[in-house]
């Protein structure tokens, strides 16, 4: 039973240094994003905890999956920039990381699926692996775009999942969303 529980805290505790430096926009961008779309839904007030609780699940698992990718493939750039990540800081081996990505895509498959993001689930599953994998990360304009697209995989399925579809108002927050966070992936790559 220790042995069990001390498994489950090690889980957690790695969990936390994987996704450390995205919490907040990630988790947090995840609850404050059910709550704004739970405030022009026709959903009860007893319905907001659980809200609150699948969106920075959501965006939990968002996070989890793409930064145990990007740390797998960016060691060396670790060991220099982050030695507090799980690899670098010797918590965890590379192996250890890459056996955790499957896992992760099964348990956030199965919350995408009862939230109706299916094809959001995909396209980030997508843009994750030519990020990381295919060489994304060295292009300014797909590094760049990354934080603006990850969270609108982050927010889209909670929309429909909260107000059954992507109506007028949820057009709406995405085009403003769009109209300012595109430019900022311009201009940041200016300045680089």
């Amino acid at each position: 039973m220790i042995s069990a529980m001390n498994a489950i805290w090690f889980e957690i505790y790695l969990s936390w240094r994987v996704v450390r430096s995205n919490f907040v926009p990630s988790v947090i961008a995840g609850a404050v994003f059910g709550i704004a779309a739970w405030s022009v839904s026709s959903e009860p007030v007893l319905t907001l905890p659980i809200i609150i609780l699948v969106g920075a699940i959501h965006g939990l698992l968002t996070a989890y999956s793409f930064d145990l990718m990007n740390q797998l493939v960016g060691v060396e750039e670790d060991k220099v920039n982050k030695p507090h990540r799980p690899i670098p800081s010797g918590l965890c081996t590379a192996k250890q990381i890459e056996r955790r990505i499957p896992y992760v895509w099964l348990v956030h498959l199965f919350l995408i699926y009862i939230l109706g993001g299916m094809i959001w689930f995909t396209i980030w599953i997508i843009y994750s692996v030519v990020y990381n994998y295919w060489g994304g990360s060295n292009q300014w304009f797909i590094k760049t775009l990354c934080a603006n697209f990850s969270t609108l995989v982050v927010t889209i399925p909670l929309w429909i999942f909260i107000n059954g579809d992507i109506g007028p108002m949820a057009i709406t927050w995405f085009t403003v969303f769009l109209y300012t966070g595109l430019p900022v992936v311009f201009f940041k790559s200016y300045a680089i």
